[in-house]
């Protein structure tokens, strides 16, 4: 069963018999962080240990995820990835010092987006001509986007920081379509999994899911389990 990301909590609470021996999984694109008992999703819910200011320095005023393609050469763009790709990597490593079940979660999240730096720094080595650059860029906006709505969705952000991710999301979404010939369904929405839940079909469905996501995959990617 899957279930959309900022209603978790309700389902939890009406499973409240459950909870003892619920296990989830979150999935945000290529990034999936398995075994997750109620107590660490929980733990969301609480301002201690949430840095709200984690939001905007990794969206809001991170212009290389939003703003329209104006690079005609890769060495021009490779800067700002660069610069996003170290934020990520020692937010991470400094989540990996602090005990906290919720601190898994952010730091398994903050390499996936370290992740897809990597991925695209690696392209535009190999690529010089302005379409392939405008490519990157466009996989690593679809890449990012369901991790960074998950922190966009976070019950513990600041309202006015809240609004103006929101509203930087839309003007994203719209420079996809407009700019890089972007479809809104390629913007996939992160969501939680419950891992054992009863079902008799379930090991059937499970291998149709997998064959139809090994089909349809737009990235063709690997998954990277945390």
């Amino acid at each position: 069963m899957d279930i959309p990301i900022n209603q978790i909590w309700n389902f939890i609470a009406l499973r409240a018999a459950d909870t003892p021996k619920q296990q989830y999984s979150l999935h945000a694109a290529h990034v999936i962080m398995a075994g997750l008992d109620v107590q660490s999703i929980t733990e969301l819910t609480k301002k201690k240990g949430y840095d709200t200011e984690l939001l905007p320095s990794l969206f809001t005023y991170r212009e290389i995820l939003w703003q329209p393609n104006v690079f005609d050469k890769p060495q021009l763009c490779t800067p700002a990835i660069r610069i996003f790709k170290a934020f990520c990597e020692e937010k991470a490593a400094e989540y990996d010092q602090i005990n906290g079940k919720s601190y898994k979660i952010y730091r398994g999240l903050l390499k996936g987006l370290a992740e897809n730096c990597i991925h695209a720094l690696k392209d535009l080595e190999k690529k010089r001509h302005p379409v392939s650059i405008h490519k990157v860029l466009k996989e690593l906006r679809n890449r990012s986007f369901p991790i960074i709505k998950f922190f966009i969705d976070h019950p513990q952000n600041r309202n006015d920081y809240y609004h103006e991710a929101v509203n930087r999301l839309n003007y994203a979404i719209k420079i996809s379509i407009t700019e890089f010939n972007g479809r809104f369904t390629e913007f996939q929405e992160p969501f939680w999994r419950v891992e054992n839940e009863p079902n008799p079909l379930k090991k059937e469905t499970q291998t149709t899911q997998k064959k139809s996501v090994t089909e349809e995959d737009p990235l063709r990617e690997e998954k990277a389990i945390f």
